[in-house]
């Protein structure tokens, strides 16, 4: 499986899209670079037993190729991804903090650059023993329309959840959140929906 997808790929030209694997007992560990993820897996499911997990170990999260959605995933600077699952963001959401510096997240849809979701970790106005809140915002036409929540959601497998259904395009959950938008003209008001 391995060294037909090594061959594939070179014979492409894309040499930067080569896997390598290791044999270990009942493991296998395979290294293959973010891009080559999303087509990788589906080819290392087909091969691995119905019992059996595809663990990504960057992250120590479990993946299936069946949950992810092709998106730009942006943490804190430091790590981006050109997919991304929900059970990935359910990991990664309360651990922002430990994998980058400025503990964010951003996601973007390909093929367009004017839309956007993120959180942030945390606030500087928080106390020590406050609830840790995350600074959820949804942005739309390269930020002639921004809507921050308000209050600031604290339960990150709600925030995870959130940019799930952004991902998705599925709005329910979204709008019912109360939202505080920000026009291009640096107008603020409050607003029921995202589409107001």
């Amino acid at each position: 499986m391995v060294e037909g997808w090594r061959n594939g790929v070179s014979r492409a030209s894309h040499p930067e899209l080569i896997a390598h694997a290791y044999f270990h007992g009942d493991i296998v560990q395979v290294r293959v670079p973010d891009d080559a993820v999303a087509g990788f897996l589906p080819i290392m499911e087909e091969v691995i037993s119905p019992d059996a997990e595809v663990y990504d170990v960057t992250f120590e999260v479990f993946v299936r190729s069946s949950a992810r959605r092709e998106v730009q995933v942006d943490i804190g600077g430091e790590h981006s991804f050109s997919a991304v699952s929900l059970r990935q963001l359910h990991y990664w959401v309360p651990n922002l903090h430990k994998y980058a510096r400025t503990p964010f997240v951003i996601v973007e849809r390909p093929n367009d650059d004017t839309s956007l979701i993120q959180a942030y970790r945390g606030s500087v106005l928080q106390k020590p023993h406050d609830p840790i809140t995350y600074a959820l915002e949804v942005v739309f036409d390269s930020g002639d329309r921004r809507y921050v929540a308000d209050p600031e959601p604290d339960d990150p497998a709600l925030v995870a959840d959130l940019i799930w259904d952004w991902i998705e395009e599925s709005w329910d959950r979204l709008n019912e959140l109360r939202w505080c938008k920000t026009d291009s003209s640096g107008q603020t008001s409050m607003v029921q929906s995202l589409d107001e």
